[in-house]
């Protein structure tokens, strides 16, 4: 991804659990190593800083103010890393595309499980996320990355921005639902789980998105481990366990 005018290359997570994108950003008063060179706002010169009263600053759910009205945010994701920071425009681009004006973390203090990357491209279904303020869908194809180059099946991920994606011949689809309570994840109906063909004893309520906003299964591209509360975990391993030699 290109970040400012003129855009510096960058690599970033891509993280469907969240909504807010972000850069590690000169001055870096506490920044984890990362592969490219830190992010200079001086160089850029469509980088605007936000202030207090701009709506997108109400719609961080952590944000403060600088004695210079200036918006702050703090982010912090279920693996205890995180990002704080100032709130800013700036312009993204995609290739040979420019998306201006997208309301993006500055972050000057920085810590966390990014793997080098310069910094997150939330893609999340809240009015923060990237998808939401460009006015754009988007579809993400997520293959094995340590299939990447080996020639065996589909080498490469895909993440597409607009436009009508086909999906490949004999795709399952599932719908997505909603959750008024938390808009910045993507939710499924998970009914059931079966292991080497046998549907396990686990009672529907243990999936079910509760209408407080508890509950319910989300599909978070910035998670690698799948997690499930304690019934269908045991259940689920004991099956396993079972039938494993």
């Amino acid at each position: 991804i290109g970040v400012g005018t003129p855009p510096a290359r960058a690599f970033f997570v891509m993280d469907t659990g969240s909504d807010l994108s972000w850069t590690q950003c000169q001055p870096c008063r506490r920044c984890y190593v990362q592969s490219d060179p830190f992010y200079d706002p001086s160089s850029s010169s469509s980088f605007r800083d936000l202030d207090c009263i701009v709506p997108m600053c109400s719609q961080l759910h952590i944000q403060g103010c600088t004695h210079s009205n200036q918006c702050t945010y703090e982010v912090t994701y279920g693996d205890g890393s995180f990002t704080i920071g100032r709130l800013a425009l700036e312009t993204l681009t995609f290739g040979r595309h420019h998306v201006p004006r997208i309301a993006f973390g500055c972050g000057h203090d920085n810590e966390g499980l990014f793997l080098g990357a310069s910094g997150l491209l939330g893609l999340g279904a809240g009015p923060l996320a990237f998808p939401s303020q460009a006015g754009l869908k988007f579809s993400y194809c997520l293959a094995d990355r340590f299939r990447i180059g080996s020639g065996a099946g589909r080498s490469k991920s895909e993440l597409v921005f607009g436009g009508n994606h086909v999906a490949p011949f004999g795709s399952v689809f599932t719908p997505l639902r909603r959750n008024p309570k938390l808009k910045a994840f993507y939710y499924v109906e998970l009914r059931g789980i079966t292991v080497g063909g046998r549907r396990l004893p686990i009672q529907s309520s243990v999936f079910a998105l509760q209408s407080n906003g508890t509950g319910g299964m989300i599909v978070d591209s910035g998670t690698s481990i799948t997690r499930l509360r304690q019934p269908a975990y045991m259940a689920l391993r004991d099956e396993f366990m079972a039938r494993m030699p």
